[in-house]
Order: C-alpha cells, then sequence, then structure tokens
C-alpha cells in the first residue's frame, strides 16, 4: 500500500499548478466545459480545492503549458491559464511564500509585463502601482519591459469577491505567469449579429460554441441536428471540424427567403459550405433513418412550445382524410398535429441510443419551470454526464444536459411512449401566456 502511494505522490510530481480563469458568467457550464475540452485532447484534469463562492478562479493540476494551450484553444468560457507561482492572504504574505529559486525568469533579450488586477473591484491607477511598487525590490525578471507585447505577462491577482465591501481585504492574493487565453474571440467571429439568416429561435454564438465543445465534436465528425431550424448551432460544429447533417419538419424554414438567405448561406457566410453534408425534410416523431449507429454527436434544441409550438405529421381524428391531388403534391406540406414534450424527449433518446456510435453524446436544452425540477426519462444506454442550468425568466429556466452513449442498443430497451409527468409539468406555455379568463 506504501509503494502505491509513493507511486501516486510521485506521479502528481510531474503534474504542475494552474489557475484557470473564467468569464464571469454561465458558471454552471464552466467546469463541465472544461472537462469536454479536456476529454477530447485526451488531458487529465485535477480539480485541487473546490472555488470559493462566486468565484470564477480554479485551481487545477495540468501535465504541462502544452495541456494548457490545447484546452484553451477550444474553451469558449475559459478567459484564460496561469502558472502558480505563489499564493498568499495578503500582498505582504504573497511576498513571503514567493520562491525565486523556482521561478523561471524570461530569457535573456526577451520582453516582459507585470501588472495589478482584483476580481470584485477595479483598481485605480494609484493602487495598481502601489501594489507593484510592493514587489519591486524583488530580483524577479530579467529583460526589458514591454507593456503592449511582452514575451511574458505576470500578474499579481486579488480574489476581493463580488458585492464586498469598497475596502474589503483579498480573500486570496496570486502571482501567476500568464500561459495563454481562452477563444472568446469566436463569440465575435459568429455572432447573431452578423448571421445572414435567423428565426426566433436561433441560438446565440456562445451557447452554440459550448454545445459543439460538450458534444466533444471535432475533424471528421459526424453530427446530426434533428430540429435543426435556421442551423445556428450547427454552424459552431462546423467551424471544429465537424460534417453536418440537419432535418426539420417545416421546408419552408430550410429554404429560407432565398438563396442568400437560407441554412446553406450561414454556412457559406463563413466558408463552411463543404461540412454541410445535407438538409432534410423529416418529422422525428416519425424516424426514417435506418437503425445503424452512426452519429458522432447528435445537439439539438427541440421545439418544447415556449417560443414555437412543436408538431409532428398527423391529423385529427375529427378531419376526414383528403387525397392529394397529384399536381399539388410537388409543394404539398401534411397535415400537422402538437407534438407532446413527452413525445419528443422519448423519440430523441430512442433516436440517440440507436443512431450514436459508442462513446457519442447527446446534448439538447430541457426547459422546466422554476419552481418545481422535473426529471426528464433516462434511457439504459445512455449515461448522464452532466446537465447545466440556465436561469431564463422569474417563471422558467432550461437545463442543458449532456448524455453519453455506454451500451449498445438492443430494441428490448425501447422506452415506453407515455410519461404523464412531463406532459403536466411542462405546460410552459400555458405559464408564460395565460389565456384570460372567461369571466
Amino acid at each position: 500500500m506504501a509503494l502505491l502511494e509513493n507511486h501516486h505522490n510521485n506521479l502528481n510530481n510531474f503534474f504542475q499548478k494552474y489557475l484557470c480563469l473564467f468569464v464571469h458568467r454561465h458558471q454552471n457550464f464552466q467546469q463541465a466545459e472544461l472537462f469536454s475540452v479536456a476529454k477530447i485532447f485526451n488531458h487529465k484534469i485535477d480539480i485541487l480545492e473546490p472555488p470559493l463562492t462566486d468565484s470564477p478562479f480554479l485551481i487545477i493540476n495540468l501535465p504541462n503549458n502544452q495541456s494548457a494551450i490545447d484546452i484553451a484553444s477550444r474553451a469558449i468560457l475559459v478567459k484564460a491559464f496561469y502558472e502558480i507561482i505563489a499564493i498568499g492572504t495578503s500582498y505582504e504574505d504573497l511576498i513571503d511564500k514567493l520562491d525565486i529559486s523556482k521561478m523561471h525568469p524570461p530569457e535573456e533579450g526577451s520582453t516582459w509585463r507585470c501588472r495589478a488586477k482584483a476580481f470584485g473591484r477595479k483598481l485605480s491607477a494609484n493602487e495598481q502601482l502601489a501594489i507593484l511598487t510592493k514587489f519591486s525590490h524583488l530580483p524577479l525578471f530579467r529583460g526589458k519591459v514591454s507593456l503592449k507585447k511582452p514575451n511574458h505577462s505576470y500578474y499579481i491577482l486579488a480574489d476581493i469577491g463580488c458585492g464586498r465591501p469598497i475596502d474589503a481585504q483579498p480573500r486570496r492574493v496570486y502571482f501567476l505567469k500568464q500561459i495563454v487565453r481562452g477563444r472568446r474571440d469566436l463569440i465575435d467571429v459568429y455572432t447573431l449579429k452578423k448571421r445572414r439568416y435567423l428565426g426566433l429561435t436561433s441560438m446565440d454564438a456562445e451557447l452554440s460554441l459550448i454545445i459543439a465543445n460538450q458534444a466533444l465534436i471535432q475533424s471528421f465528425s459526424l453530427v446530426c441536428d434533428p430540429f435543426v431550424g435556421t442551423g445556428s448551432i450547427i454552424v459552431t460544429s462546423a467551424h471544429f471540424g465537424g460534417y453536418n447533417i440537419g432535418s426539420d419538419i417545416d421546408p419552408r424554414v430550410l429554404r429560407g427567403k432565398d438563396d442568400s438567405h437560407c441554412v446553406k448561406s450561414n454556412f457559406m457566410q463563413y466558408n463552411l459550405q463543404q461540412k454541410l453534408v445535407d438538409l432534410l425534410v423529416h418529422d422525428q416523431a416519425h424516424i426514417a433513418w435506418r437503425c445503424d449507429p452512426i452519429f458522432d454527436a447528435i445537439i439539438c434544441d427541440p421545439p418544447y412550445g415556449v417560443r414555437e409550438g412543436a408538431r409532428k405529421i398527423g391529423r385529427k381524428p375529427s378531419k376526414p382524410f383528403k387525397a392529394v391531388p397529384t399536381e399539388l403534391q410537388g409543394d404539398h406540406i401534411p397535415a400537422s398535429v402538437t407534438y407532446e414534450v413527452s413525445e419528443i424527449l422519448i423519440d430523441l433518446l430512442e433516436f440517440s441510443a440507436s443512431r450514436l456510435v459508442l462513446g457519442g453524446r447527446l446534448v439538447f436544452w430541457f426547459p422546466t419551470l422554476r419552481h418545481k425540477k422535473t426529471e426528464f426519462p433516462k434511457h439504459p444506454c445512455l449515461d448522464l454526464i452532466c446537465e447545466s442550468e440556465q436561469s431564463l425568466n422569474s417563471k422558467y429556466c432550461r437545463r442543458l444536459i449532456t448524455l453519453e452513449k455506454t451500451r449498445n442498443y438492443d430494441i428490448s430497451l425501447q422506452l415506453p411512449k407515455q410519461d404523464n409527468q412531463l406532459s403536466n409539468d411542462n405546460k410552459l406555455r400555458d405559464v408564460l401566456f395565460p389565456k384570460p379568463s372567461s369571466n
């Protein structure tokens, strides 16, 4: 046993301590995306301690700087990775804990800069100068100072916290060396403000990129969005190298207004048209795909009836059947009926369990009322990896569910069609937009 413990300690010695600085938004999504991106590159992450309340800092172990660079090359919610040189409870304590012998100063001829920053409060220029002056006597650096484009950037970073008094002392102070910044720039590249073709439910760029990361999409992944709409989710999937197939029950949504305002035009806008395999007019309630595991990822925002009602092909029993004349069949749109929440979920889980490859992921949105958390049905072939909640207003929220296929599909594992709890608990549109009383 002692030998095993010593071996584990020796392995930890090969890891380095880093501070992962997240952007201060979508806190429930941060670690889920971080670990998903790490899995894409097959990098191991160890969380050394839980983050402080409302803190964007996460102290982790990584094998080396290249691991941080790989993860940051895709991560959307990671602002930057830093190598931790010292941690203190105050600036004076930080100076005492700085071990000069363990630092790797910039090589001769290189440039550097050092900045003082704080989370929870903006430091004035005089405050920054006073902090930097505290460290000026230490022989930390060599080379020339370059404030604009240095080869090495160092930070004295104080964690003051949110909502604390203006004169509050830091909870912690870090001395850090910046390794790499995240890919927040991609949000501006794919922003909906510049998108040619949009709809009521087009997903914003930041969340679309997060979905692609949590689905483990990479070069040559085959990706399906069975509720593709305007294609906002699969556009970012294409950015990471996925080949995409989208389907929707409404051919008018896929065609758009014209050739310059349609789903295909969104891909052409980013020169990603080669990543769009095809678009299909398809009713997810009547699956036409052959039952073979072909997709590496299935990503979607199903129409639960909050902004747009969900429909499936069918007709009410009270309406008689009418044959469509031959000359009108080409442009005919079949009659449709309401597609219940319970049916949407079960059909989506069945489709994913049977058409995903082993290790493939299903990532989808599931809205629920805030006062009551509804459990979605489970499938024996799909394991829950994570769920992240986004609050939308005082009445309801939505959860991003990530499932991974861990078992081969068999028809005996098929889910039952009805789940009344889901149908009753998710009448979201009725709650958000109640009908006026007849009294």
